[in-house]
C-alpha cells in the first residue's frame, strides 16, 4: 500500500476507543486512562467533541470502574446519557412510524446506522447518539417513497431540487413531536452509486424497533458499509466512527469475514475496505485476520481508482477534490454526466440568496475551492493524518 501515503497514527482518543472495544481487561484499561487525566473539564469538552462521552460512560459503568471518574464528571456523563436515551426513544418512534408507512404500501427498505449501530454494536441506546435517520430504498421507488412519507408528515428540505435528487440522497424534515431529519438513500452512499448494490438486499437481518421488526443490513454488510462510509465521507478522521467499524468487525466470524470480502469485491469497494481496516488495526488495535487483508490486497483496483480514494481521504472537506474523486468512483457515464452537470450548472433555485446568507459566490467557492490542491494530490499523492 506504498502508493497511499497516509499516516495512521493513533491519537489519545483512539486509546479510549481501543479500551472501549476490549473484550478482556477492559476495566483495567479504562481505569488506567482515567488515571492519566489531569484536567477533567477539558477532557469532558473534548469527549463531547469526539462524540465518545456516551460510549465512555456506558463502558466504564458496565465495567464497574465509574468510580475512577470525579463525581462531578460522572454526574454530567450520566445526565448526558439519560438525555441520549430519551432522544433515542424518539428516534425509535419515528423509525417505527416510517416502517409502518412503507410496509402498508409494500415498499422494501433498509434502516442504515442509527439504532442499528447504537443498539446492536454498543448494546445501549444512550452510548452512541444519532442525530438523524438514514434509510435505503430502491432507485425505482424514490418518488413513491417521497409521496408516502409526505403523507406521514415529512417534508422535503428546501434545497431538494428534482435535479439534485437525481444525483444524491433525499433529505426530509418533520417537526412533530420534535424536529427530526430523515435521509432517504436510493444508493448506499448517497452520491456515489456502487455496482451490484442489489446484493445488499439478499440477506437482511431484522431488529425490533418500537415493537416492529425493521430490516437492517446483516453483520458483514454493516461492517462493510461503516468502512466505506468513514473513508469516502469522513476521510477516516472521526474516532467515534472508526470505533463503530471496530465494534462491527468484532462481531464477524470466519463466515462473516468471507462475506465481507466477497461483497467488497462485488460492490467495487476493496480499496475503501482495506484502508478502513488498516486504520482500525493501527489506530484502535482491531485484530483483522491476515487472510482477509491478503485477500483484499490481491483484489485492489487500478491506479486511477486508488487515487480517487486517496483524494477523498486526504481532502474530505475539499469540495473540488471530493467532486473529482466521486466522478472517478461513480459507475456509469450517465451518472458521471448528471453529477458533473449539476456541479457546473446548478439550477437557478440554488443560486438565489438563501435565508442563512448563502449565495451563488459561496456556492462556487465551495464547489471549486482547492482545485489546485486537488490536482496536486491527484498527480503527486498526498499526506494526511487521520
Amino acid at each position: 500500500m506504498s502508493d497511499i501515503r497516509i499516516v495512521f497514527q493513533p491519537g489519545p482518543w483512539d486509546e479510549w476507543a481501543a479500551a472501549i472495544a476490549k473484550r478482556q481487561d477492559r476495566d483495567a484499561a479504562l481505569a488506567a486512562l482515567a488515571g492519566q487525566v489531569t484536567d477533567w473539564d477539558a477532557w469532558l469538552t473534548e469527549a463531547r467533541t469526539e462524540r465518545l462521552s456516551g460510549a465512555i460512560w456506558t463502558a466504564m459503568r458496565d465495567a464497574g470502574v465509574e468510580s475512577a471518574l470525579p463525581s462531578a464528571t460522572a454526574n454530567e456523563l450520566e445526565s448526558e446519557w439519560r438525555q441520549s436515551v430519551a432522544a433515542s426513544a424518539l428516534l425509535h418512534y419515528e423509525v417505527a412510524g416510517i416502517g409502518a408507512a412503507l410496509a402498508a404500501e409494500e415498499v422494501p427498505w433498509i434502516m442504515l446506522k442509527g439504532p442499528s449501530v447504537s443498539d446492536s454494536l454498543y448494546q445501549d441506546p444512550g452510548a452512541r447518539t444519532s442525530v438523524d435517520i438514514d434509510i435505503l430504498i430502491k432507485p425505482d421507488d424514490v418518488h413513491k417513497v417521497i409521496s408516502i412519507l409526505e403523507s406521514s408528515g415529512w417534508l422535503l428540505r428546501e434545497d431538494m431540487h428534482p435535479r439534485y435528487i437525481r444525483i444524491t440522497h433525499i433529505v426530509m424534515i418533520k417537526t412533530a413531536p420534535q424536529v427530526s431529519l430523515l435521509e432517504v438513500h436510493w444508493c448506499l452512499l448517497g452520491t456515489v452509486p456502487l455496482k451490484s448494490e442489489e446484493v445488499l438486499w439478499d440477506t437482511l437481518e431484522a431488529m425490533d424497533i418500537g415493537g416492529r421488526l425493521v430490516p437492517i443490513l446483516n453483520a458483514s454488510d454493516k461492517a462493510l458499509h461503516l468502512c466505506v462510509h468513514i473513508v469516502l465521507h469522513h476521510g477516516l478522521i472521526p474516532v467515534s466512527q472508526l470505533l463503530d467499524v471496530v465494534l462491527a468487525c468484532l462481531r464477524l466470524d470466519r463466515q462473516g469475514w468471507d462475506s465481507f470480502v466477497s461483497h467488497a469485491r462485488k460492490l467495487g469497494v476493496v480499496e475503501e475496505a482495506l484502508l478502513a481496516l488498516t486504520a482500525a488495526r493501527k489506530r484502535q488495535g482491531l485484530l483483522v485476520p491476515e487472510s482477509v487483508l491478503e485477500s483484499l490486497e490481491s483484489s485492489r483496483p487500478g491506479w486511477l481508482r486508488r487515487k480517487a480514494v486517496q483524494m477523498a481521504i486526504c481532502d474530505a472537506n475539499g469540495h473540488a477534490a471530493m467532486t473529482i474523486s466521486r466522478l472517478i468512483i461513480m459507475q456509469g457515464w450517465k451518472r458521471k454526466w448528471r453529477y458533473g452537470r449539476f456541479v457546473l450548472f446548478p439550477p437557478a433555485e440554488w443560486m438565489k440568496e438563501l435565508p442563512d446568507g448563502n449565495s451563488d459566490a459561496i456556492y462556487f467557492r465551495r464547489a471549486f475551492s482547492g482545485i489546485v490542491r486537488a490536482v496536486k494530490q491527484f498527480v503527486g499523492g498526498a499526506r494526511g493524518k487521520p
